[in-house]
């Protein structure tokens, strides 16, 4: 292996080893640890089923074999190599180079996803380099296997209406007052902010703006259905300061105070002037940052805002905004480092990669207000706005739970796996919050003690994670990742001093390698790369009894034809039942199996009801009888999945998820999901898959549930149960939901 530098007789390497080109991510994965000697950590992606995160660990580098003209040319060379592991097939039709960037770290040379002349939405890769050309860590998500049509059949002008429509439904406003920028068409695949499996799409992508209001949309280009709205609104040295006057018209702004004014003798207007001058002078004096584009982007400020919003401040794409009172040293370091995120790793503001962008605000926001000398309240360390809530502050970043009750850990219960607060991102970004608290501080806590390393180490590596390696979708086990790597890069490197009122020369500060197992330490605290809500295993089943015994009432293991029935809504789809299955069996040698991939994207909408229908059970003289059913699934997640119904009287009714004693449903449905065994008020379905350490295996486990409640409306006590499984539209996986093994007992003393 080796890399050549200068300009003279080089020559783009072409392999001529017969490399697998279109080998799984798992073959491929194998094939990284055998050439790495095991030094690599690979993280896997729920969302996209290939890997997000790759890092060579225990100072290994990722050996790309062959000479190359240029770093880029040899990260293509990567993807040639180990491609098969991002779901990478063709590296060259697939991955354009957007950008490569240099300097004392090494260079990072990142790669946007193109399908035919299309772009992938936010789907990039990027490949690290360390000073001397080794590639040290590949990361970045895209969307493997696209197939969608090429040719739109609702316009730009439709999806424009669409997109409009529907804001104005969210934010409760006349689409009159609101605009949208040129429609682009690409390729959108859904569910990636939560890393879920999500249907792929060929799509409109637009942003919708108003009083107050940014929304990213995307719009199917097929149907006209909204696929996704991503909040645009994140609750520069050339200063531009406006007072708004208590309205929310920014024409009407006042000119209050610019770069070159004296001070105006307005508060807000003075505060917003000084704290944004702090903002900037922290990311220049550290990083060498121009504004929060790198490009010197004036960084105008509106104070005296008034809206339904307030009290509040935020970031909208290109001005800061504060309601009155607001403007405070963290609170402009937070919003304006919002911007920073966007023109950087641009996280998408919902769930995990919301509550990232969060956390990176909080960080950079408290860092500024630790350094600087306003504001410096006794107590008030590494509380979030304490100048707007005195003495307990909006967030405690070393101690989210104090006051507040945000998370500690992923796992901790208060974690918040709901669909407000756009994915719980103020909430949960109380995890990554505390690993930097205590990267700093340091502490003892889960058994580990922490050494703290200070500000100047820990933000600049939490700087480096944001700019060179995380992206749109990352994730809490990305940053685990990219917060590792960073530190890494940043070994002996010359650190500059990041006090926004004396810094900007070189520090005496180095990191050692022993800074970074204390970095670890700190992500090992809060369980940073651990699971959170969905996809946690199932847990193993117990004895059918905890006291006396159990008494069969019903009990089939499909080895038969013991009178099962199948049906389905003919007028959805027609095309497939549930099928006796031999592939993949609990017990004997058959089940059922309902399969999730219905047709390709190219062929149109075809929604699907299946049943399966158990005989008869006669449950007379019973009170309190438990079905058991052994079963597996890997369906598209939130928009494909299966539930248990019981008929009572007649009438088919769900079994709620609070009648499961074991094992429930393991998600909730998207409210976008055109599947038809859902309702707005009880959403939970058995969707995706249930055990990402064995992704993509599947492993049967027994779920149960109490029949009490519904034996008790029921008046002859005959009762039937069904399995009742639905699908949106395409892009299934193949796979669906198999079930074996079903029995009805009861436990009589």
């Amino acid at each position: 292996m080796s890399f050549r530098f200068g300009h003279l007789l080089l020559v783009a390497f072409t392999s001529l080893t017969p490399f697998a080109l279109a080998d799984s991510p798992s073959a491929a994965a194998n094939r990284l640890k055998q050439a790495t000697g095991g030094n690599v950590s690979i993280r896997f992606s729920t969302g996209t089923g290939a890997a997000s995160f790759v890092r060579a660990s225990n100072d290994a580098v990722i050996p790309v074999s062959g000479s190359y003209a240029t770093l880029a040319d040899k990260a293509y060379g990567f993807f040639d190599q180990y491609g098969g592991v991002f779901g990478v097939t063709a590296a060259r039709q697939q991955l354009t180079v957007a950008s490569v960037a240099t300097n004392e770290a090494g260079t990072d040379v990142r790669m946007a996803q193109r399908y035919r002349s299309l772009s992938v939405f936010n789907a990039t890769l990027t490949v690290h380099f360390d000073p001397t050309g080794n590639v040290t860590a590949i990361n970045g998500t895209i969307v493997p296997g696209v197939k969608v049509p090429s040719t739109p059949a609702i316009s730009a002008t439709q999806a424009t209406s669409k997109a409009l429509s529907a804001v104005a439904a969210l934010a409760g406003v006349g689409s009159q007052v609101l605009s949208a920028s040129s429609p682009v068409l690409g390729v959108s695949k859904a569910g990636l902010a939560q890393d879920t499996f999500g249907q792929q799409f060929l799509a409109w992508s637009t942003t919708v703006t108003g009083p107050g209001i940014r929304k990213f949309v995307t719009v199917d280009a097929m149907r006209g259905d909204i696929i996704e709205i991503f909040e645009g609104i994140m609750d520069s040295r050339q200063r531009q300061n406006y007072n708004m006057l208590e309205q929310s018209d920014y024409s009407l702004g006042v000119r209050c105070r610019f770069e070159t004014d004296p001070p105006s003798n307005e508060p807000d207007c003075d505060n917003a002037f000084t704290y944004s001058g702090d903002t900037y002078n922290f990311y220049w004096n550290a990083f060498r940052r121009d504004s929060v584009d790198n490009k010197g982007l004036p960084l105008k400020s509106y104070v005296h805002y008034f809206s339904s919003i307030c009290p509040n401040a935020f970031w909208n794409g290109s001005v800061m905004t504060y309601c009155t009172a607001f403007p405070h040293d963290d609170v402009a370091g937070h919003e304006i480092s919002h911007g920073v995120t966007e023109f950087s790793s641009n996280l998408v503001y919902a769930y995990q990669p919301g509550a990232l962008n969060e956390s990176f605000s909080d960080i950079f926001g408290e860092t500024i207000d630790l350094l600087n000398t306003s504001e410096n309240e006794p107590g008030s360390r590494w509380l979030i706005g304490e100048g707007i809530a005195p003495g307990v502050g909006l967030r405690n970043m070393y101690d989210p739970s104090a006051v507040w009750g945000d998370p500690k850990s992923t796992d901790d219960p208060n974690y918040s796996c709901a669909a407000g607060d756009n994915g719980g991102v103020h909430t949960n970004s109380g995890v990554p919050n505390r690993a930097y608290a205590w990267m700093v501080d340091g502490g003892t806590d889960n058994g580990l003690t922490v050494q703290g390393i200070g500000l100047t180490r820990a933000s600049a590596i939490e700087y480096r994670a944001n700019t060179a390696y995380l992206g749109v979708y990352s994730s809490f086990a990305d940053d685990h990742e990219a917060l590792l790597a960073s530190c890494r890069d940043l070994r002996n490197k010359r650190l500059r001093d990041p006090d926004p009122e004396s810094g900007g020369g070189f520090s005496s500060e180095k990191i050692s390698k022993a800074h970074c197992a204390q970095v670890e330490n700190a992500l090992k605290v809060v369980k940073l790369n651990g699971p959170a809500c969905a996809g946690v295993a199932p847990a193993p089943a117990p004895a059918k009894c905890s006291t006396g015994n159990a008494v069969s009432l019903f009990a089939d293991d499909q080895e038969g034809n013991t009178g099962w029935t199948t049906g389905l809504d003919q007028s959805l789809y027609t095309g497939q039942q549930w099928q006796v299955a031999s592939d993949f069996v609990a017990s004997g040698t058959h089940a059922w199996r309902a399969n999730d991939e219905l047709t390709s994207c190219s062929s149109g909408d075809y929604t699907s009801d299946l049943y399966l229908v158990s005989p008869v059970v006669n449950l007379g003289g019973s009170t309190a009888p438990v079905i058991r059913f052994l079963h597996d699934f890997f369906t598209e997640g939130g928009y494909d999945g299966g539930i248990l119904e019981v008929n009572i009287n007649g009438t088919w009714t769900k079994v709620e998820s609070r009648d499961f004693t074991l094992n429930s449903y393991n998600g909730s449905m998207s409210l976008d999901s055109t599947a038809p065994n859902w309702t707005p008020t009880s959403r939970q379905v058995f969707t995706g898959y249930r055990e990402p350490g064995s992704f993509p295996n599947l492993a049967y486990s027994e779920s149960r549930a109490d029949l009490s409640t519904y034996l008790a409306q029921d008046t002859d006590k005959m009762v039937q149960f069904r399995f009742r499984f639905a699908t949106d539209f395409c892009n299934g996986t193949d796979r669906g939901w198999y079930v074996d093994d079903v029995e009805v007992y009861e436990c009589r003393q």
